[in-house]
């Protein structure tokens, strides 16, 4: 069985430390941006689908009461 080697420790300059930590930050705002964009997609998408349908549903209704249809 081959036993592993401990972790080597680096020294790293305070100026790098900084860079990975600004780093390590810009990166988790992005993932939750991305995410939020995904809940934001996905909520308009629905929407959009639900109006559709009501319009589907009440369009000869609409068409009778407003004048023209205007198609989406």
């Amino acid at each position: 069985m081959d036993r592993e080697e401990p972790p080597v420790s680096v020294p790293v300059s305070p100026g790098e430390k900084m860079r990975l930590l600004v780093k390590q930050e810009v990166h988790a705002a992005v993932e939750e941006s991305f995410g939020l964009l995904d809940t934001w997609t996905a909520a308009y998408e629905d929407t959009v689908s639900q109006l559709r349908e009501q319009w589907r549903l009440t369009a000869g209704w609409c068409f009778f009461f407003s004048g023209p249809v205007v198609t989406v």
